[in-house]
């Protein structure tokens, strides 16, 4: 999102450059707010069901924020994605410590590994679906993401 979000906005939508700005920043603002609510919907809801609530929320933003051109609807989406995905990451890493706790610590390092893999590996990987199709049909990988969020979240044991 941060990477590609703004050419897609400017490039293939056409916004004005403070629409295309401010939808790169409202994601980012969107993500600050998650990472500090994160804690509270995980203690209220557990690992889980945040996770599936996470992948349903990304998945249906990067769907509105792809089609539909009213700025209100894509930045909107974009918030939350932003807002959706913020927690991932520590959620990832207190399921991978609870599923193996006698080897937790190697059990982050490759949940670690895996998440810099898609850092690294994400922006190329869209940019060529890019070249090959469509930016639109590229980000829709993140829709694919959130789904997968979703589906890995069900093979998960409900808390207790």
């Amino acid at each position: 999102m941060g990477n590609w979000s703004g050419i897609y906005l400017r490039d293939s939508l056409g916004f004005p450059a403070l629409l295309g700005g401010s939808g790169v920043a409202i994601f980012y603002g969107a993500m600050a707010l998650g990472r500090v609510g994160t804690g509270w919907v995980v203690g209220r809801l557990c690992n889980r069901t945040t996770l599936l609530g996470v992948g349903l929320l990304t998945a249906s933003g990067m769907t509105v924020a792809l089609a539909t051109t009213l700025p209100v609807l894509v930045i909107g989406g974009f918030f939350v994605i932003g807002l959706a995905i913020s927690g991932v990451v520590s959620i990832a890493f207190s399921v991978a410590g609870e599923f193996v706790p006698q080897r937790a610590g190697t059990a982050i390092s490759v949940v670690t590994t895996f998440g810099y893999a898609g850092f690294l590996l994400g922006p190329p990987t869209v940019g060529g679906l890019a070249e090959l199709f469509s930016l639109r049909v590229a980000l829709g990988t993140i829709a694919v993401a959130g789904l997968a969020i979703f589906g890995l979240s069900l093979l998960l044991q409900r808390a207790a």
